[in-house]
């Protein structure tokens, strides 16, 4: 592209702004006036900065690093397609609705457990019986006698409530 720096009329030379005025009515100055359209809408001079962009990988790393210590220190009923699962966080136990008397559970256990104990309780919490069981295996709870269980990891524990659906 030729730029002119003379009129061709009466030979003045053009000013800074006569050209920038013939410029931005070129299809290359009219593609650089939505690129910096664009750059203020998508907000570019903020987060295209090297500290803006180091702060928000900090604070993601720091979230993240909260999210696991407080999400992944707990042992949790895994979801199964077997039965529904709650937990109530006023009472900090676990209900499990079933269609059958008797359901297979499988843990998240954090950590290196190794056992996992299961006691059985009836409804004046006496014991009825304990059972271990190795941290992958998938534990087997019953309905029949109206029992609820504390299963215990190490020192996670968990309260649950077997419901017929």
């Amino acid at each position: 592209m030729l730029k002119a720096c003379y009129c061709k009329e009466c030979g003045q030379q053009f000013t800074q702004q006569e050209k920038e005025a013939a410029y931005n009515k070129t299809v290359f100055g009219i593609v650089d006036r939505i690129c910096d359209i664009w750059g203020y809408l998508s907000l570019d001079f903020i987060t295209g900065s090297r500290w803006f962009r180091g702060a928000v990988l900090a604070v993601l790393a720091l979230y993240a690093g909260f999210v696991m210590i407080t999400n992944g220190n707990k042992m949790k009923i895994m979801d199964s397609p077997a039965y529904d699962v709650a937990y109530f966080t006023d009472t900090k136990a676990w209900c499990i609705s079933a269609p059958q008397d008797e359901v297979t559970v499988e843990l998240y256990i954090p950590g290196k457990a190794e056992t996992v104990d299961v006691t059985a309780l009836d409804s004046s919490n006496q014991t009825v019986f304990c059972s271990t069981y190795s941290a992958e295996d998938t534990i087997l709870l019953s309905n029949t006698e109206n029992l609820h269980y504390i299963i215990q990891a190490e020192d996670k524990q968990l309260e649950v409530y077997l419901v017929k659906k």
